[in-house]
């Protein structure tokens, strides 16, 4: 287990994405590419999964293109980059991170944290290489521990306020939505078998 938890760093320029599920409506995200002042823009997080309260994260920063090279910024000249997180984050906490034009190349393609230095509030530190860096969103993460335990929580406390009528067409709904998922997924498969027997692709 690490200290922290990252999610994966997403690289390029803040914009709008429509929502993949077909609702109609769109979110702000990063998107590929530089932004149009040609910067690039890192979002990632961090999630405190050691007993203590942090003080300050400094990451390492490091670009690569398309074809797994480190880029280098064509303004500073600069390859790698150390950015600073200011807390307090508490133990079991998380919070969002976002900064603007680190780098700018049109070639950077994905960005990585090659280290990061945790200073706690009693002033002790310790520095975490990336790759030893648990992602937030690894099932074993503590991150998605304290999720699921979050999700559950709010579920019992839902249920206690529901009378015994409104418990059996929860019920009833989650027995349609199972039904729902087993038909699509029989769906799935029997439309492999037949662009397999048909050598289609």
């Amino acid at each position: 287990m690490s200290a922290i938890e990252i999610p994966k760093v997403k690289a390029g320029h803040k914009g709008r994405k429509m929502d993949e599920h077909g609702l109609g409506v769109s979110y702000e995200t990063i998107l590929p590419g530089p932004g149009e002042d040609g910067g690039i823009s890192i979002q990632t997080g961090v999630f405190n999964a050691s007993e203590k309260t942090i003080k300050y994260v400094t990451f390492t920063f490091v670009p690569y293109n398309a074809v797994e090279d480190i880029v280098t910024c064509e303004k500073t000249g600069k390859t790698e980059s150390q950015e600073k997180f200011t807390g307090p984050l508490e133990p079991k906490q998380y919070k969002k991170i976002e900064i603007k034009n680190v780098w700018y190349s049109p070639e950077i393609t994905k960005v990585v944290v090659k280290e990061a230095r945790v200073q706690y509030m009693d002033n002790t530190e310790e520095t975490i290489l990336g790759e030893d860096i648990v992602d937030t969103l690894d099932p074993a993460s503590e991150c998605q521990k304290k999720h699921k335990a979050d999700q559950a929580a709010k579920e019992a406390e839902k249920y206690a306020k529901m009378t015994p009528q409104e418990l059996a067409r929860e019920e009833r709904e989650r027995k349609r939505k199972e039904a729902e998922e087993k038909q699509y997924e029989a769906g799935l498969k029997a439309a492999a078998w037949i662009k397999k027997l048909f050598g289609m692709k």
